[in-house]
């Protein structure tokens, strides 16, 4: 689409971009004005997606798969504990010797 600012000034010129320092200046006074209007709640926006309900939903499932996880492990400790133990206290109880009939 042609511009038409030329067309209806011939001594139109295009204006130049803001320099990085004013740029900085513009972002800043932005923030500013942001934090003016939101009060304590741009700490919210800052944190963006982390406090969406998806991101906490995939976390909340995270944290029950670990603690699945968790349990299996825990069980399974506790079962080779239990057969270590039964075998060790089978193994160190000596079997009575038999009294053999004396000739």
């Amino acid at each position: 689409m042609p511009r038409l600012a030329p067309l209806i000034d011939p001594d139109y010129r295009e204006p130049e971009p803001p320099s990085p320092e004013e740029l900085a200046a513009r972002r800043k006074a932005a923030d500013e004005q942001a934090k003016a209007e939101l009060g304590d709640a741009i700490e919210l926006v800052e944190l963006g997606d982390v406090v969406t309900y998806e991101f906490l939903e995939k976390q909340l499932a995270i944290m029950e798969r670990l603690e699945v996880m968790i349990a299996r492990a825990y069980k399974k400790l506790l079962y080779v504990r239990g057969v270590k133990s039964m075998s060790f206290s089978t193994a160190a109880a000596p079997s009575q010797p038999r009294l053999g009939k004396a000739a």
